[in-house]
C-alpha cells in the first residue's frame, strides 16, 4: 500500500511491502523465517535503506523511476529532528503487516 509521509517539509510516497522486504533479505542475509518472526532488528542505515527502497517501489508502482539512496534519507534526517522517528515507525508498522502475511507476528523492530 502506497503511503505518503512528510519529512523536512517534503512529501514522499512510500510502499514498504513484500517486494521491499524481499530485497532487504537478499542484501542483509536475513531469512524469510526471520521476517515472519518479526524479530528483525535494524541498524539506522538499514532503516534508511528500507525507506529509500520503499520510495523507489512506490514510484515503480506508478510507472515512474525515482533514484533515491539511503544516504539521501540520512541527509533528510540530519535536517529534520522528527524524521527518524517517523521513518522508524513506518518501517516497524510495515514489518508487522508483512510478518502477519507470512504467518508470524511482529515485535518491536527498531534498533538504534
Amino acid at each position: 500500500m502506497v503511503r505518503t509521509i512528510e519529512l523536512n517539509g517534503k512529501e514522499f510516497e512510500v510502499n514498504i511491502g513484500m517486494a521491499v522486504f524481499s530485497s532487504f533479505l537478499d542484501k542483509s542475509g536475513a531469512t524469510a523465517e526471520d521476517l515472519a518472526s518479526g524479530n528483525l532488528k535494524f541498524l539506522k542505515k538499514e532503516i534508511f535503506d528500507i525507506f529509500a527502497m520503499g520510495v523507489r517501489d512506490a514510484a515503480r508502482l506508478k510507472g515512474k523511476k525515482k533514484n533515491i539512496k539511503w544516504e539521501d534519507i540520512a541527509d533528510i534526517v540530519d535536517q529534520d529532528d522528527t524524521a527518524f522517528a517517523k521513518i522508524q515507525e513506518l518501517v516497524t508498522e510495515e514489518l508487522g503487516m508483512v510478518s502477519e502475511k507470512l504467518g508470524g507476528k511482529a515485535e518491536d523492530s527498531g534498533k538504534s
